[in-house]
């Protein structure tokens, strides 16, 4: 597979890198009202390759110096929601579906903020 380049956006700033998906992945990052902070990507096209925004989303979220805000016990993919924008229900053709992985996150070291909740 050859390298493609991902695109991300922080605060208006884009970053451009190489790395192995099929697609242009783009991180959203909105803060929440209790100062946590909610990470989304958009994967386009059908669920075959949805691993690679999973992949993408959690890497983003430990090279930026974050953690999931409230993590599974059954590890980090299953607390992220997936939220399906336009499905089969919308679309008969699978390269138009759109699916958003969402989750909370919360800077490395704030654990202890949030054991209360």
């Amino acid at each position: 597979m050859d390298r493609f380049r991902v695109k991300v956006r922080i605060h208006g700033k884009e970053v451009f890198y190489l790395k192995k998906y099929t697609q242009w992945y783009e991180i959203a990052l909105q803060e929440t009202a209790d100062d946590s902070f909610k990470a989304s990507v958009i994967h386009n096209g059908s669920y075959e390759f949805m691993y690679e925004a999973y992949d993408f989303l959690l890497s983003w979220i430990s090279k930026n110096g974050y953690k999931i805000k409230n993590r599974s016990p059954l590890g980090e993919k299953e607390s992220i929601r997936e939220i399906y924008l336009i499905d089969n229900h919308n679309s008969k053709k699978k390269e138009e579906f759109q699916t958003k992985l969402e989750v909370e996150i919360i800077k490395s070291g704030e654990e202890d903020k949030w054991k209360n909740e």
